[in-house]
């Protein structure tokens, strides 16, 4: 990992948008220390640039406007989301960048081997839409998840392949293959009877890589 300087224009887009977007009323706003920028493993980028390829291929998303918010799609329809796990060390407190080898620090986990499916249940479990992985782009709603005992928190934004998404507000146990069956990639979780903020669900892999490590406050 490496620090993103402050002013500059990715450090700033980042904070606007996870700032803009803490949106719980019994949260007070918070301040953003430090943003790392992660370096993921060559392997898993590329898996990860095929997928989003091949999803582009299949949809044809780039240039179209959106449908689940403003502006135009990028290739796979690809979306920064936030992503909040358990932390079992120092990472991104006070400068510290070493990544920590205990299996149930999740932070370090995703950011050595990116996001793995099978660990994810460990954690959270898969109530609501099935064995995936879940992010949203409400940052106050991901940080219900971030489980340390630090007073500072570190929060992913992930690169997530949306690609065509199957949207859903009831509560339904979704598979890989029943996307594909249907032509679906994703599943976005619409505001609703269920949810009172929005997720997104990938049930591959290969579908997302961590991006950034938020620290704040």
């Amino acid at each position: 990992m490496s620090v993103l300087p402050h002013g500059t224009k990715d450090y700033d887009d980042i904070e606007n948008q996870f700032i803009d977007k803490w949106e719980h009323p019994n949260k007070s706003k918070p301040t953003i220390k430090t943003i790392l920028q992660i370096n993921v493993d060559q392997k898993i980028l590329r898996a990860y640039q095929s997928h989003r390829d091949n999803v582009e291929s299949q949809g044809k998303f780039k240039g179209k406007a959106a449908n689940h918010g403003s502006g135009i799609m990028t290739e796979g329809n690809e979306c920064r989301r936030f992503h909040g796990t358990a932390v079992k060390c120092q990472i991104g407190i006070n400068g510290n960048t070493s990544l920590c080898q205990d299996s149930l620090c999740s932070i370090c986990q995703i950011i050595q081997n990116s996001f793995e499916i099978k660990n994810a249940e460990k954690n959270f479990g898969w109530s609501r839409f099935g064995p995936g992985i879940y992010f949203s782009s409400i940052s106050s709603k991901s940080d219900d998840y971030v489980k340390t005992n630090n007073k500072t928190k570190v929060m992913l934004m992930a690169k997530v392949v949306v690609g065509k998404g199957y949207k859903l507000q009831q509560n339904a146990q979704v598979s890989l293959s029943d996307l594909q069956t249907q032509g679906y990639h994703s599943v976005i979780g619409e505001v609703g009877a269920v949810l009172n903020y929005d997720e997104v669900v990938i049930y591959d892999d290969v579908a997302a890589i961590p991006s950034y490590l938020i620290v704040y406050k």
